[in-house]
């Protein structure tokens, strides 16, 4: 029961409220200590990968196999990773006192959260603060705590809710009359404790958003007008099509979508729109036969590039780097966003922008630690398009000028969405205006894309910025500070989408303190561990 409910609770189905009891099942199976107690938990946790997480098999005709093969890897490994914190909590349950052990919970799922969004096995797309994303108002107070401290309150009020449950079972054995149960302390305190935790984030939530009303933001604040194109490509039939057709397809779109709304400031195409082309475009970044239609256009053109890297002393290049052609160099490709502004005859030329992407997609884009498993990324790595791409060490925004005003893009790519501190930290180095260039045609037809623009809605929430998504067959548009959608281009159809985007700057909460929340549950639970099986242990052997 608590799988699906978890399961059916994620977005984008439309049950945001089934996880706030999501837990209360497992957490009465676990008072009972079943013989098969682990068993219980690892199908409860396969239940929920399976119901938020079946789309990324894709299913169709043209799928990967190994695609396939990962999707099923990871339904199978996965729920090990989310028994870990039940597993916790049911050690300090029975060497410590229960109540103890309850109030630690929150805790505990925490910790695990931000722990499973490190290294480069991380893969924290079903932190359940998600969960509340279609839960407008409540969800807000991701501006204090990033999506943990949504965590944090969705656990509370399970535990909460379990208590409740608890002490009604009480009343039942000791035959106590529902009229008297009120009048126990502990259940009018668990009962205010419900309401305040329910309540109390929905005031601050209609403040919060009433304080980023759209229409009050245009006049306030400077703004940029953004086109996203969404081409529709075949991601299975994408590397080797012409790719010079592919970006005639953009530049088509996008030049009918300028007639129709006027002038642009900055368009973005999607990730890896621009595939490889030649030693001269991806090694050597002569963008000349682009820079012309910019130019005429007078539109800063933000997009998805596989840039190449040559390595010219080989014992300087990490052990991932491939041979180049016939030649005895070696070179790693790296998944990038450029940005490429129009340039004025006469002036300095201004220098195209390239950002690498620096969290990849384990298993999809490269094999997690290669340096140290170099013997088998030749047979885990994806046969469709370029596998095994470089790690980029720098994160840094793509910029440009409209007028006075310094646009600072934070660009992110793809898997980069998921991680909330990874977001924070383009906005702590003053982006004005998240991107966020995707492929997602993978997994067509399924919920994956809708999901995936739903955990970017989070991300706009913690950092109170505008949002342009762009993916290659959708779900594109432009996500509110509010996290609410302000247009969205209708999915599997070769179109353009454009909006005036305010330029916000000021921190929230979440930006400037990060991940205390994890911190501070982290250091809670290590203490704990260390109570339970030394502190208790020597007070037993004593007595």
């Amino acid at each position: 029961m608590s799988g699906c409910l978890l399961g059916l609770s994620f977005p984008p189905y439309p049950f945001p409220l089934l996880a706030l009891v999501g837990f209360v099942p497992l957490l009465l199976l676990i008072e009972r200590q079943p013989k098969h107690l682990y068993l219980h938990l690892y199908l409860t946790f396969f239940l929920y990968h399976c119901l938020a997480n079946w789309w990324i098999g894709s299913w169709s005709s043209e799928t990967d196999p190994y695609l396939l093969a990962s999707c099923i890897g990871l339904a199978i490994v996965h729920p090990f990773f989310f028994m870990l914190p039940i597993a916790t909590y049911n050690v300090i349950k029975k060497r410590s006192l229960p109540s103890t052990s309850l109030i630690l919970f929150p805790f505990i799922w925490v910790s695990f959260e931000w722990l499973h969004s490190i290294g480069e096995l991380a893969f924290p797309w079903l932190s359940i603060g998600y969960t509340q994303v279609l839960n407008f108002y409540y969800v807000q107070v991701a501006d204090i705590s990033g999506v943990w401290g949504v965590s944090f309150l969705v656990i509370w009020v399970n535990v909460i809710i379990y208590k409740l449950i608890y002490l009604a079972k009480q009343r039942k054995s000791k035959k106590i009359i529902l009229s008297e149960l009120f009048a126990i302390p502990s259940f009018r305190k668990y009962t205010v404790a419900l309401a305040l935790t329910l309540i109390l984030p929905y005031i601050y939530g209609i403040i919060r958003v009433n304080q980023f009303e759209h229409k009050e933001m245009l006049e306030l604040s400077p703004t940029v007008n953004v086109a996203v194109i969404q081409p529709n490509i075949n991601p299975w039939r994408k590397w080797d099509l012409d790719t010079y057709q592919q970006i005639e397809l953009h530049q088509k779109i996008q030049d009918s979508l300028a007639r129709a709304v006027g002038k642009l400031d900055l368009s973005i195409w999607s990730e890896t729109s621009i595939t490889y082309i030649s030693p001269e475009f991806n090694r050597y970044h002569n963008f000349s036969f682009l820079q012309d239609w910019i130019n005429l256009t007078k539109t800063n053109l933000l997009a998805g590039f596989a840039d190449f890297y040559i390595y010219p002393n080989q014992k300087k290049a990490p052990v991932t780097a491939r041979k180049w052609m016939d030649t005895d160099s070696l070179f790693e490709p790296f998944n990038s966003a450029i940005l490429i502004q129009p340039q004025e005859s006469g002036l300095l030329k201004k220098q195209v922008q390239i950002y690498h992407k620096s969290q990849l997609t384990p298993f999809g884009e490269r094999v997690p630690y290669a340096e140290y498993l170099k013997f088998a990324t030749k047979w885990m790595e994806f046969s469709v398009g370029i596998s095994g791409w470089g790690v980029g060490r720098e994160l840094k925004n793509l910029s440009f000028k409209k007028n006075e005003f310094d646009v600072r893009v934070a660009p992110i790519i793809c898997i980069e969405s998921i991680f909330p501190l990874l977001v924070r930290n383009f906005v702590l180095m003053d982006a004005n205006l998240i991107s966020v260039i995707t492929n997602d045609g993978w997994y067509d037809h399924t919920i994956g894309p809708e999901q995936h623009f739903c955990i970017a809605q989070m991300r706009a929430i913690e950092n109170r910025r505008y949002l342009a998504r762009c993916a290659n067959t959708g779900v594109s548009g432009f996500i509110k500070p509010t996290g609410e959608p302000l247009l969205k281009a209708p999915q599997y159809k070769s179109i353009g989408i454009a909006a005036t985007l305010p330029l916000l700057d000021g921190n929230t909460c979440f930006a400037i303190i990060g991940n205390f929340l994890s911190i501070i549950s982290t250091s809670i639970v290590l203490i704990s561990i260390i109570y339970c099986f030394y502190v208790r242990k020597n007070n037993v052997c004593s007595s």
